[in-house]
């Protein structure tokens, strides 16, 4: 028999269409599962990248459900990634559903476990580490930029109104964020509620960058700024000088680099000996779509 909880989704049975619209049901061994938290934006996702990802939801399920033992050897580190992610989700304004918040989580274990123990067995790795800090030193060299959400808008009324209402009360990262996901036209950044990673001079240019730098304030940049004839407004996180970084601060990304395709591989293995021995369906009652 499954073990599977009933906790997230993905198969519907042609009859329950009518009765459960708009659900997504997983089946797993012949018994079903359903969703009861979607994702952000799940609605809007074409039924090809909801089966994308649904599937990866399950693929770190099935195969972490067989790793107990090494969820228990690296408990402390994974514990310690998770909750430093999470952090960076949290002040980056981010808003995780359950189930997104779930699959972030699984992601993360199920990675950990594979590096730690790829390493394991991969000989002089010290070594290998500071020799390849040794030899790529200019790739961890970094010019100034800035850590920033923003909402994206083709008019300026509308920008200049989005920001009369974010001062009506407190300015707060998350108000931002979810105006940011309700009214953004960038489709990328609208997904991550606004979120948009570091902004250089060299993706942004020099007039908008400048104007962002020179801001005296993290928080809001309470104007409506204008670039390709469209407008922004900013919320700056961070702002970052330019430096090189150390060997410490760089290690975990490099062994991360070094060992990325024997890590996939492991998980790859892991799950394709589950899969031999388990056989699951995935189904769709949004209106688009009739099955994956």
């Amino acid at each position: 028999d499954s073990k599977y909880e009933t906790i997230a989704s993905t198969e519907l049975i042609k009859e329950l269409k009518t009765t459960i619209p708009n659900k997504t049901i997983y089946s797993i061994n012949n018994k079903n599962y359903q969703i009861d938290s979607l994702p952000n934006l799940y609605k809007e996702m074409s039924g090809k990248n909801r089966k994308l990802f649904l599937e990866a939801y399950l693929n770190y399920k099935v195969t972490l459900d067989t790793l107990i033992q090494e969820q228990n050897i690296y408990k402390k580190e994974i514990d310690e990634k998770i909750k430093k992610e999470l952090e960076q989700i949290s002040y980056r304004g981010i808003n995780q559903n359950i189930l997104d918040k779930t699959i972030y989580i699984q992601k993360l274990t199920l990675e950990k476990i594979a590096l730690e123990e790829v390493s394991k067995k991969e000989e002089n790795l010290t070594e290998k580490l500071a020799e390849f800090y040794a030899n790529n030193r200019d790739k961890f060299k970094y010019s100034d930029n800035v850590e920033i959400s923003f909402i994206l808008l083709k008019e300026k009324n509308k920008a200049e109104a989005i920001l009369k209402e974010l001062n009506n009360t407190e300015i707060t990262i998350h108000r931002f964020s979810k105006l940011a996901s309700s009214n953004s036209i960038d489709p990328q950044t609208r997904i991550n509620d606004g979120y948009a990673g570091y902004m250089s001079k060299d993706s942004a240019g020099n007039k908008l960058f400048d104007k962002v730098w020179n801001h005296s304030k993290l928080g809001l940049i309470n104007e409506v700024l204008e670039k390709e004839n469209k407008f922004l407004l900013i919320y700056i996180h961070k702002k970052i000088k330019s430096d090189v970084k150390i060997f410490d601060s760089v290690k975990d990304e490099i062994k991360e680099k070094l060992l990325r395709g024997k890590k996939n591989n492991w998980i790859k293995q892991k799950y394709n000996n589950l899969m031999e021995k388990t056989k699951i369906k995935i189904y769709d009652s949004f209106e688009d779509n009739q099955t994956f």
